[in-house]
């Protein structure tokens, strides 16, 4: 009701493996956890993550692992964040949205302390102050995220592709005019210094995350992307 929006929610319940559960798949068809998944992918068994749980999904995964763009090296990714975040001034954490009441404090002596992102995690978090609140600090720090993007709506809707039911659907959007719908970078830069700003951040994002992946990618791949339109 706040934002505007009319509409009934309905909670579907979770089926299958609970939230963040670290086990594996037992048998073909059994429903594992997101961290269950990641954890075989990243420790090459990819088949049995994927084979039975999502098959729809192998091929494409096979497909960008033989491209060098799959898996993601988190450990990679924890060494390139923790370098930006030594870099940071307790002003610069006190900036971020979910941090209050001194947080700022325990996050640079963490910082300080910690030499890969789980063993920062845990120097933070404590009963106050959740994992996933945890988890959104550091990352907006290293992404550079600041409180006032963190409060504000989408200023756009970016399409990463879509199918002839979905085309239709984004033709419905763009007569309604309730957010621009984006689908290429030119679209970005004839819209505003909003917009702009925020894809600028999507970009860094991206650019870093390029850095991460088995055949490191140049940046620009979100300017240069295009959204795949099956139909």
């Amino acid at each position: 009701a706040a934002l505007g929006v009319e509409f009934e929610p309905l909670a579907i319940p979770r089926a299958g493996a609970a939230h963040d559960s670290q086990g594996a798949p037992r048998m073909q068809g059994e429903i594992a956890s997101a961290s269950a998944m990641r954890r075989l992918i990243c420790a090459g068994e990819w088949e049995r993550a994927m084979s039975g749980t999502t098959p729809e999904a192998a091929a494409l995964y096979q497909a960008e692992r033989g491209a060098g763009r799959t898996p993601f090296d988190y450990g990679l990714f924890g060494s390139i964040a923790l370098a930006r975040l030594r870099s940071l001034e307790k002003s610069d954490f006190a900036a971020l949205g979910d941090v209050c009441e001194g947080l700022e404090n325990r996050v640079y002596a963490a910082v300080r302390e910690a030499v890969s992102l789980p063993e920062l995690y845990e120097h933070i978090k404590t009963k106050r102050y959740t994992m996933s609140r945890v988890r959104r600090i550091v990352l907006a720090a290293c992404l550079g995220v600041p409180a006032r993007e963190r409060a504000c709506m989408p200023p756009y809707l970016r399409v990463l592709g879509f199918n002839a039911r979905g085309l239709e659907i984004l033709r419905s959007a763009k007569q309604e005019r309730l957010l621009p719908v984006v689908t290429r970078y030119a679209h970005i830069r004839r819209i505003g210094p909003q917009v702009q700003q925020v894809f600028s951040l999507e970009c860094g994002a991206g650019d870093l995350y390029a850095l991460c992946l088995p055949c490191p990618q140049r940046c620009g791949a979100e300017q240069r992307f295009i959204p795949a339109g099956i139909v």
